[in-house]
């Protein structure tokens, strides 16, 4: 018996300090690879061990006049998902995109007007290295305006 408290005793440690270890939003995170496809990611903790896995810059592909922002991968080793992050560093964009795909299934993709940073839903996978993700920033009110596009893959 005595054997026993002190295992019990033990586990309830080990168990403590391993919730302690954790930052508070993925500790409260509320779903896990496939169950977050489709999901936001702050809604659901998983941004708070996210990192930058891949990315790309996303060049002006019409008037050939520089860069106008930059897509990223995002991957929560805790939910087990991936997001896409487009980032628009110039003042004129009108339109960014950001889509995620890949793993579980395909994001759908997400569209802002006069935006600075646009998230995507997420995608559930086994690893980030199953993702790849697009981002796009239109000098119009349409995705056939001109600007340019990108994609961002973590593997070959």
């Amino acid at each position: 018996m005595h054997k026993v408290k002190i295992s019990l005793s033990a586990l309830a440690v080990l168990s403590l300090a391993l919730v302690l270890w954790l930052p508070p939003s993925a500790r409260a995170a509320t779903c896990h690879g496939g169950s977050c496809n489709g999901l936001d990611p702050f809604e659901t903790g998983c941004y708070a061990d996210a990192q930058v896995v891949a990315s790309g810059a996303i060049n002006d592909t019409y008037t050939g006049s520089g860069q106008l922002g930059i897509v990223s991968l995002r991957w929560s080793p805790t939910c087990q998902a991936g997001y896409a992050q487009t980032f628009s560093i110039r003042g004129d964009a009108y339109l960014i995109m950001a889509r995620t795909w890949g793993g579980f299934g395909a994001g759908a993709p997400r569209f802002a007007s006069n935006a600075v940073v646009i998230t995507s839903t997420m995608v559930g996978a086994n690893s980030y290295c199953d993702l790849f993700v697009n981002g796009m920033i239109r000098l119009g009110p349409t995705t056939s305006s001109p600007g340019g596009s990108s994609y961002a893959r973590p593997c070959p």
